[in-house]
């Protein structure tokens, strides 16, 4: 989240498991023709615009190439070897979870959401814009409330992110969110590079 930018390992082999198909009757909710994790999204997006109070600030359901539309930042690029393949897998992210574009005062702020590994069980991932220089206070404040509620509605007993190890603004601000520390991931990025697991448990 935040500062920590794409998390991409226990995500990226679901993916490869479930064949990355947007068609797929994967998870089909039994009261609808969607898939679950589209149902979860729009109840979820209702759910955040109905507590939110910040009318700068409006919440929706992520649309394909919302993401190349975001003032990005230099840090999220580094997940993988482009920013192309960065946006290329959140489209692909929309296949296991809510996604959701956060617009502050008609701006895409954000493009976040949380990956289900298992019931109950959430990776959060988000890939921030400039936006988050400017308003710290604000972006902490947002990224409290999403995460927070964001588990109660999806009923979540666990929330977890990655870091770049090597990053100290993305490991404090995990900190500062509440996340704890659980240890090391040695080369566990594309480049090698090492990383560190944190997690929430509800």
């Amino acid at each position: 989240m935040g500062e920590s930018g794409l998390m991409y390992s226990s995500i990226n082999d679901m993916l490869k498991k479930k064949g990355l198909a947007k068609d797929s009757n994967i998870n089909m909710d039994n009261n609808s023709s969607k898939p679950l994790f589209q149902t979860n999204c729009e109840g979820l997006i209702g759910y955040y615009n109905s507590l939110n109070k910040n009318q700068r600030i409006i919440y929706r359901k992520y649309q394909t190439n919302d993401a190349r539309h975001l003032q990005y930042r230099g840090l999220d690029a580094s997940y993988f070897a482009s920013y192309e393949e960065t946006v290329a897998y959140i489209e692909k992210l929309q296949t296991v979870g809510p996604a959701i574009t956060v617009y502050y005062q008609g701006q895409i702020a954000a493009c976040w959401g949380f990956a289900q590994l298992v019931p109950g069980v959430f990776e959060a991932w988000c890939l921030g814009s400039e936006l988050f220089n400017q308003y710290p206070v604000a972006t902490t404040r947002t990224a409290k409330f999403v995460i927070e509620q964001g588990a109660k509605y999806l009923a979540a007993h666990r929330i977890q992110v990655t870091v770049l190890a090597n990053n100290k603004v993305a490991n404090n601000w995990a900190s500062v969110l509440l996340f704890n520390k659980e240890g090391l991931l040695k080369q566990f990025g594309h480049d090698k590079q090492d990383y560190v697991m944190y997690a929430k448990y509800y």
